[in-house]
């Protein structure tokens, strides 16, 4: 978690694959789009906001919620689901959020 511009960026962890069997290739993000975050605790899932996404410098990718986060940033983990295509690519489709002892 790091803040830049006022805004809290939180590192986007690998998640979850859907698709083509076996783990992705590579990992691609559109960071011109927005993703919709929802929130995941106790087996529900709530549609929360939208986030976008971040290019950092080492490679990595972060996200940064359009949305308030009522819970103490510290305790979040933002996870991805990506869809993987026949050629072994995951898309981001869009975010989990997860909070620790929620």
């Amino acid at each position: 978690m790091s803040t830049q511009g006022g805004r809290t960026r939180f590192p986007l962890l690998r998640g979850v694959e859907t698709g083509r069997a076996g783990p992705a290739r590579e990992y691609r993000v559109d960071v011109e789009r927005q993703y919709e975050v929802f929130l995941h605790q106790r087996a529900t899932r709530e549609l929360v906001g939208t986030c976008s996404i971040q290019l950092e410098p080492s490679g990595s990718h972060s996200v940064v919620p359009e949305f308030d986060i009522n819970f103490e940033p510290a305790d979040c983990e933002f996870w991805g689901q990506w869809r993987t295509d026949e050629e072994g690519v995951g898309h981001l489709h869009h975010v989990w959020l997860t909070v620790q002892g929620a």
